[in-house]
């Protein structure tokens, strides 16, 4: 299963560069609006099921 860079320990400027977003605000904006979530609070909510696996 193909994780999210986000999901894989990537900081949030890397993750938008990897996921082919101009940059990390574009990234923020398309979560926030997608997910209601900014990718900070993203990785802190994700960071256990991260581990876990």
């Amino acid at each position: 299963m193909h994780r999210p860079p986000l999901d894989q320990g990537y900081t949030a400027t890397q993750a938008a560069s990897l996921a082919g977003f101009p940059g990390y605000e574009s990234l923020r904006r398309v979560l926030v609006r997608e997910l209601s979530i900014g990718p900070a609070a993203y990785q802190r909510r994700f960071a256990t099921t991260r581990n876990a696996k």
